[in-house]
């Protein structure tokens, strides 16, 4: 894992001179709040970033400084890494916002989705355990404070401002290899949509862009249902769900998740994704489940497991992307 060092707040003035462009491909298009996101070079060290540029309007109603404070102040193994960023709305005819941030070289759970999609190869059930430990960790650290809720359950920290994340999604989740292990360190990214749970607890209002695929029941609903730390905990089951449903070309949906997975993953994604918010378990209590879930999930011996034609596949991937997955 990277060593995480302190980061400086946004700067007030233009510090991309201070980087290159590594790669013109823009990675993500320009979403609901980007104008462009690339591959860079920092100059002083040659270490790749990544770049988020801003549009003008999310750079001027705040969301721009909000996303970079939010990754500066909430450092995390499994969220990305801010590296530094800026707003300038002195210098320009229109002002200028860019966060520079960790380059993940393994790409987004997406990525990897459609890569098993078109192999028609469904994701082995460890893999699917590592990604959920990941982003179930993630999560747990930004509703209660908690570092390692899977590992090393402890009660929330006191005054802790829960920040919600409202877009939790496999384009978000991202995958950094790890010098010496198989698996990549899985990561939760793209804090466009985020909100900090008010001092008077009050939570934010829902509204999600588009992204209907793993919003909430009660956001989906419509109305002015409110989102609550309930509504992202759906959201990490409904990840998981795509992940289990989404790597075939058949599709898992239309038979039991049993019938590949194991029976512990297809109830731990039904109890994540409980209609009502009241039945689904608080993030950080489930976490602390999580190793005796997979060890009693994965202990069970089916090939689908750890299968030698997953091997197979990996060595396929490893050989054409460079990718462990």
């Amino acid at each position: 894992m990277p060593t995480k060092t302190a980061r400086p707040p946004p700067y007030k003035h233009d510090i991309s001179h201070k980087f290159q462009l590594a790669d013109s491909h823009n990675l993500g298009g320009h979403g609901c709040f980007n104008a462009g996101v690339f591959i860079v070079k920092r100059i002083s060290t040659g270490e790749n970033a990544v770049q988020k540029r801003y549009k003008t309007e999310d750079i001027r109603n705040g969301t721009a400084e909000f996303e970079m404070r939010v990754m500066q102040k909430y450092s995390h193994d499994n969220i990305v890494e801010y590296l530094c960023g800026f707003v300038d709305e002195t210098t320009h005819h229109e002002p200028v916002a860019s966060v520079f941030m960790e380059y993940c070289d393994e790409g987004n759970v997406n990525d990897v989705l459609k890569e098993h999609f078109k192999l028609d190869q469904p994701m082995a059930e460890n893999k699917v355990w590592h990604i959920a430990t990941g982003l179930v960790n993630a999560v747990a650290f930004l509703q209660y404070g908690v570092r390692d809720a899977c590992f090393n359950p402890e009660p929330p920290k006191p005054n802790w401002t829960g920040v919600l994340h409202r877009d939790i999604k496999p384009d978000n989740i991202f995958l950094c290899s790890q010098p010496g292990e198989l698996l990549p360190r899985v990561v939760l990214g793209d804090f466009g949509q985020g909100y900090l749970v008010n001092d008077d607890g009050k939570w934010g209002r829902q509204y999600m862009f588009g992204n209907t695929s793993t919003a909430p029941p009660e956001v989906n609903a419509g109305g002015l249902c409110a989102y609550t730390f309930a509504g992202d905990v759906y959201a990490v089951g409904a990840t998981i769900r795509i992940i289990c449903e989404d790597t075939t070309q058949a599709g898992l949906a239309g038979f039991p998740f049993g019938s590949y997975y194991s029976d512990v993953l297809t109830v731990a994604i039904s109890d994540l994704t409980r209609a009502e918010q009241f039945q689904r378990p608080r993030m950080d209590i489930f976490g602390s489940l999580m190793p005796e879930l997979q060890h009693s999930a994965l202990s069970r011996g089916s090939h689908h497991r750890f299968g030698p034609s997953y091997r197979d596949f990996d060595q396929r991937q490893h050989q054409r992307h460079r990718r462990r997955w």
